[in-house]
């Protein structure tokens, strides 16, 4: 199986592992939400990402126009964060035992490492995105949510 193949079968994969637990602890209609905001936020990190690199990195000014950025592995690095930003527990990357947490990383660098020409500015804007998610959405949303229910007392 070539490289793309491999790539679209591994994002499937990892799409139906992640948007399961996703889909059951959101419901139907915000884990649709939550895959809209990811697509929507990370690409627009990957556009800032390389402008601001083009604006400060003379020799990156060219390159950014030359790579694919754009594609699902951005949200699924996203959900990754989402799914596993509150885990206690622990896993192991190439055994290299790592709090869970902190697994999209090792995989940033990982994916980077087995394919250099994967978009490694859009695997990191993926990860932004879904922090940007769990420290400043969720809890926003929750926070609207309990100023809509009646007050007791």
């Amino acid at each position: 199986m070539e490289w793309t193949q491999s790539h679209v079968v591994y994002n499937m994969i990892s799409l139906v592992w992640k948007g399961v637990q996703l889909e059951r602890r959101y419901g139907h209609l915000l884990f649709g939400a939550l895959v809209a905001e990811l697509l929507a936020a990370a690409h627009l990190i990957t556009v800032a990402l390389a402008a601001l690199l083009a604006a400060n990195i003379p020799g990156y000014r060219y390159l950014y126009r030359d790579q694919c950025a754009v594609g699902f592995s951005a949200v699924l690095f996203g959900l990754k964060v989402v799914l596993n930003h509150d885990s206690p527990g622990f896993s192991q990357v190439m055994g290299v035992t790592l709090p869970t947490k902190y697994l999209c990383w090792a995989e940033l660098v990982l994916a980077s490492y087995l394919n250099p020409s994967a978009s490694f500015l859009g695997h990191l804007a993926g990860i932004l995105a879904g922090l940007l998610h769990v420290r400043c959405v969720e809890p926003a949303l929750r926070g609207l949510a309990a100023g809509m229910l009646p007050r007791s007392g």
